[in-house]
């Protein structure tokens, strides 16, 4: 404890004064210490309150570094606490530059795709179904699907492909607050309004790329509310053709579909030890300039358009009039490949929801909300 009664001589600072100083001097270079990596290494949340960085497992964390030793003995001997501040600091600018080191290792770490949903546009259940499987799912006798949605991350960055109805439940089964990024298919209902949640009366984001083809983006930035998004910078149109996140590499392709509003894409998500392609919705695979068969054999996981099972969901249609591959179709033309197939975007009519042993037997499988896969 210090001696009150004693007065310190004229010109020297008191005891008192000097253990202060130490503590704020520590403080101002440990402050800057964890500012500086989080400031390094963490995107400018946005201005309000509610969109602060993801909740996920993070390197960065680690700079926030607390309980250490010196303050203990202040009150006890001034000088000591100068000693120990200054290999307090010491310790905390190693521990900062290992901290530094580790954060960088995310460019080279895995990075995993995670199925955020698998349904059609209309989710499961779907409005106007009075069918079994939907009244179950409204009642909670079996679980709710979200529709169709592909996440990815490295544990410390998060992106979507495509922003469904259920945009909100999936940023945050990805580990996230808020996304870093999102990769539009294109402009159908269950896979571009979404992003009204990145708007000021949800998120109010800042600045959060969205990746699009050329025709995509002017729609957004020509029609409201998108048009909104873009005009208060809550989201960044930018191009889709190639996008390299560090580490994992992400090229659209175009693919026929019903483009009333815009034209559509696929993707290939190249990572360092892995291959996947996203194809949520296609026309037909006779319609495409490219061999679905060749794509898939590049790669190691095909997300595919697996809407419909057969044309018994489908009484009284023309085949040639179905803007979707039926999964018996896909899988004749990708036999021996199933291994590598995932189908999703199953309307809520798909049989597969109750019995994928048509698929299992055949050596394919359905995707799952909750797959993760290692890139």
């Amino acid at each position: 404890m210090l001696d009150t009664k004693r007065r310190p001589s004229r010109g020297r600072p008191s005891r008192k004064r000097l253990g202060l100083a130490a503590l704020l001097v520590y403080g101002v270079l440990a402050a800057a210490c964890v500012q500086g990596g989080s400031s390094r290494h963490a995107p400018t949340p946005p201005a309000e309150a509610n969109a602060s960085r993801d909740a996920g497992p993070s390197v960065t964390s680690g700079w926030r570094l607390v309980g250490l030793p010196f303050t203990a003995r202040f009150t006890a001997d001034p000088k000591s606490a100068l000693r120990s501040m200054g290999m307090t600091i010491a310790a905390t600018m190693a521990i900062a530059a290992v901290q530094n080191s580790a954060t960088q290792a995310w460019l080279i770490l895995p990075a995993v795709p995670l199925d955020l949903g698998v349904a059609q546009d209309g989710g499961l259940p779907h409005l106007g179904c009075v069918a079994p499987r939907c009244e179950a799912a409204r009642c909670g006798a079996r679980p709710l699907e979200r529709v169709a949605c592909l996440g990815l991350t490295d544990g410390e960055r998060h992106w979507l492909f495509d922003a469904t109805p259920d945009f909100a439940d999936q940023v945050h089964a990805l580990g996230a607050r808020r996304p870093d990024g999102v990769f539009l298919t294109h402009a159908h209902m269950g896979h571009y309004t979404g992003l009204v949640q990145l708007g000021k009366e949800a998120l109010g984001a800042a600045g959060i790329p969205v990746y699009a083809t050329a025709r995509m983006r002017d729609l957004l930035r020509d029609n409201a509310p998108w048009s909104t998004l873009v005009e208060e910078r809550r989201i960044a149109l930018t191009d889709n053709t190639a996008v390299d996140l560090g580490g994992v590499r992400v090229t659209a392709f175009a693919v026929p579909h019903r483009d009333e509003l815009s034209d559509t894409v696929g993707y290939r998500i190249e990572g360092p030890g892995a291959t996947a392609v996203y194809i949520p919705d296609i026309d037909r695979w006779d319609l495409w300039d490219r061999d679905i068969r060749a794509v898939v054999e590049a790669v190691d996981l095909a997300f595919l358009d697996g809407t419909f099972f057969s044309l018994d969901e489908l009484p009284h249609r023309d085949i040639t009039r179905v803007r979707h591959p039926l999964v018996t179709e896909s899988m004749d033309r990708l036999a021996g490949l199933g291994d590598r197939v995932a189908f999703l975007h199953l309307n809520h009519t798909n049989p597969l929801w109750d019995d994928d042993a048509p698929l299992r037997d055949r050596g394919f499988a359905r995707a799952r909300q909750g797959d993760a896969f290692d890139l």
